[in-house]
């Protein structure tokens, strides 16, 4: 059964859709860590990129080599960083971050990391139909890019 709920956050509109009634996706929805898994390509807009810039230029992830460089624009090393979490039995904060430096490069226009998140959220533990349109909306947001057609890039002013 589906349902569909709306939200309002500031002067903007949201609709979030929960095909199977998991409330955990619907409070997430709003928490920058977790807008990679949550949110498709189509709806992220300059505010959610201040809120993502606003968690990774706080957070050090000890032990992780290629963190800062992931969160300063290495594609390398955020590709490196989320490979060594595949494959995801389990999303932790380290994941969620490691994907959120990934979704920093995928706003500003790096089709690789639009890519990996496509990759990476179709094959998440569970799968599901919100999960799959996510995937999609990173593939589509690629083939659009390539193009030339409407893509525009978030972060660029």
């Amino acid at each position: 059964m589906s349902t569909r709920k709306t939200f309002r956050t500031g002067s903007r509109k949201r609709s979030t859709v929960s095909r199977h009634r998991r409330p955990d996706a619907l409070e997430s929805a709003f928490d920058p860590k977790t807008k990679w898994r949550t949110l498709r390509a189509d709806q992220f807009d300059a505010t959610d990129a201040r809120e993502i810039d606003g968690v990774l230029d706080r957070t050090v992830i000890f032990g992780r080599e290629d963190w800062s460089a992931a969160v300063k624009g290495d594609i390398e090393a955020a590709l490196r960083l989320v490979i060594g979490f595949m494959p995801i039995g389990e999303i932790t904060v380290q994941v969620d971050l490691a994907m959120t430096a990934m979704l920093r490069l995928a706003l500003g226009g790096n089709s690789e990391a639009a890519a990996a998140i496509s990759l990476v959220v179709h094959h998440l533990p569970g799968r599901f139909a919100f999960h799959r349109e996510i995937s999609k909306s990173w593939m589509i947001r690629n083939v659009l890019a390539a193009y030339g057609k409407s893509h525009h890039r978030l972060l660029a002013e």
